[in-house]
């Protein structure tokens, strides 16, 4: 027989950032705090409600190296073509980018954070509108790193970093239509080095 006060004293937290999509109208990143003892209790503190100024339907969180969260929604924003956040452990949001359609639209893939601190991503819409690779920094400053025209690639994917400091992704379209696979460096030279 297990005693109450053994399960009491044993106490699990579990902290989970939560990003949800409610009906299309409200969204809400939060903590979850759950604690295991003679009684089950959870615990859900919203630390912020999108509401469509300030971005609608967030996903793709990544903590940056300063401790803050980083993330993107779909749509939202000045454009309702999505937007960059930045979100203290206390919940004060700032939106770092809103997207004008010209500069991206709606992005689908979550953030990376390069080696030097910089974050990168994939969008669509852009100067084509087969997307665009794009590099902000942690202020805000926004850069479009490369272009996809159909040709070289069409609604790229997500990004990784190799060790070389090189950027690799994947994309739909190029030469034959069925995708492409590109290496980009930090200075924007894009090379594709697969077509599928």
């Amino acid at each position: 027989m297990i005693q109450d006060n053994m399960i009491l004293n044993k106490k699990l937290r579990l902290k989970l950032v939560l990003s949800s999509y409610l009906g299309g109208l409200m969204c809400a990143i939060g903590a979850l705090v759950v604690s295991s003892g003679a009684a089950f209790a959870a615990t859900i503190n919203t630390l912020v409600t999108f509401n469509g100024s300030n971005g609608d339907g967030p996903y793709g969180l990544i903590q940056g190296s300063n401790g803050d969260l980083y993330g993107i929604t779909f749509a939202g924003g000045a454009s309702d073509a999505g937007t960059v956040f930045q979100l203290t452990p206390s919940g004060n949001l700032t939106s770092l980018v809103s997207f004008n359609r010209s500069n991206g639209a709606n992005p689908r893939t979550s953030l990376i954070q390069g080696s030097n601190g910089d974050f990168y991503g994939t969008i669509g819409g852009g100067a084509s509108g087969d997307g665009t690779v794009f590099q902000l920094t942690p202020s805000g400053n926004l850069s479009t790193l490369a272009t996809f025209n159909g040709s070289n690639g069409a609604g790229p994917g997500g990004l990784i970093q190799g060790s070389n400091g090189d950027f690799y992704g994947t994309t739909g379209g190029g030469a034959s239509g069925d995708g492409t696979v590109f290496q980009l460096t930090p200075s924007g030279n894009l090379s594709t080095l697969a077509t599928l």
